[in-house]
């Protein structure tokens, strides 16, 4: 999914070897964030984010596809979105969003710093990797079949046309939630009871070489 912002466009793999040995490939700086994760018992969790976190559905879904893998790909993905659909639950929370302080009832909350998560799901469109911000998309839905006719809004990438989401930028996010839940990030389970969480954007960057 990082690859999907970075790159904007699909590129074959051969071709891009051969750029990377080339006398000057071009050289392009990327943000990252920066997370601390309180679980309900007081363990601690530093991690960096290169992609995305998130917490509620999208976190569940990262779990199945984690560790009760069907399939592989994107095909694993998708069976555990279904099999996170059946224990469909929002999380109350918290949060202050740099000076802005916001509270509700969401389906998940997905910080990116790229776009897209589970191999082409756009939960926060317009993300960029170099735009020295990060992004929140809240999403608040109250039924699963509200979730079924979002799902193909992620897929082609125009969930920005529903009422639902709610999208914030920020370098500093603070989110407490009433009772603990799944988070991930970049796709990997990082602890099934998060309580407390602060994500900033990370005051260093990355260099990547890049084609385009």
């Amino acid at each position: 999914d990082f690859s999907i912002s970075f790159h904007k466009e699909k590129i074959d793999p051969i071709s891009l070897f051969e750029y990377y040995i080339s006398k000057n490939p071009k050289i392009r700086t990327v943000n990252f964030g920066e997370a601390t994760i309180i679980d309900a018992v007081g363990n601690k969790f530093f991690k960096r984010i290169i992609n995305s976190f998130g917490v509620g559905f999208d976190a569940k879904v990262a779990y199945y596809n984690q560790y009760n893998k069907v399939l592989s790909g994107s095909l694993s993905y998708r069976v555990a979105i279904l099999r996170a659909l059946i224990e469909f639950s929002n999380v109350d929370f918290s949060a202050k969003v740099d000076d802005n302080d916001i509270s509700g009832n969401a389906l998940f909350c997905a910080v990116g710093n790229g776009e897209s998560i589970g191999g082409g799901l756009y939960l926060m469109p317009n993300a960029k990797v170099d735009d020295n911000i990060l992004d929140l998309s809240v999403v608040s839905i109250k039924s699963r079949f509200k979730l079924l006719t979002l799902l193909p809004k992620a897929i082609s990438n125009t969930l920005t046309e529903r009422k639902e989401l709610t999208q914030y930028r920020f370098k500093n996010l603070e989110l407490v939630l009433d009772k603990p839940f799944y988070t991930h990030i970049d796709g990997e389970i990082i602890t099934d009871s998060a309580k407390e969480i602060n994500i900033n954007l990370a005051n260093d960057n990355l260099r990547f070489m890049c084609k385009t």
